[in-house]
């Protein structure tokens, strides 16, 4: 009598050693004017705080919020959100704003319109 050998018998690939990689493809699209994401860019990198957070997201953030530098803390609750591309930081699909700009852009939701930075 002859046995057949079910699927799983035969699987030639080792998954005890642990996960594969896999690649993935992110598409980024930015509704704004060349000037602005220059101006975004620009001012993320004269950012102090902004360039810890990215620091802790390119090498991994401390587990306890208190081994986190003091200017990047704040960011801590919501480090599992954030990324960086290109110069910028993304929390979810919007743009981190750094600080010298965030005036003008209060400023110019509050006239109903966002037409400049």
């Amino acid at each position: 009598m002859t046995e057949t050998a079910d699927a799983l018998s035969r699987d030639c690939i080792d998954t005890e050693k642990g996960e594969t990689e896999e690649e993935l493809e992110v598409q980024i699209v930015l509704s704004m004017t060349e000037t602005a994401l220059e101006k975004f860019t620009t001012e993320t990198k004269n950012d102090e705080e902004l360039q810890s957070v990215i620091r802790y997201i390119q090498d991994g953030w401390p587990e306890e919020k208190e081994d986190v530098e003091e200017k990047a803390r704040r960011y801590f609750n919501f480090r599992d959100e954030l990324a960086y591309y290109e110069g910028l930081i993304f929390k979810g699909d919007k743009i981190v704003a750094p600080k010298t700009l965030i005036s003008n852009m209060l400023q110019q939701i509050h006239q109903g319109q966002v037409t400049q930075i």
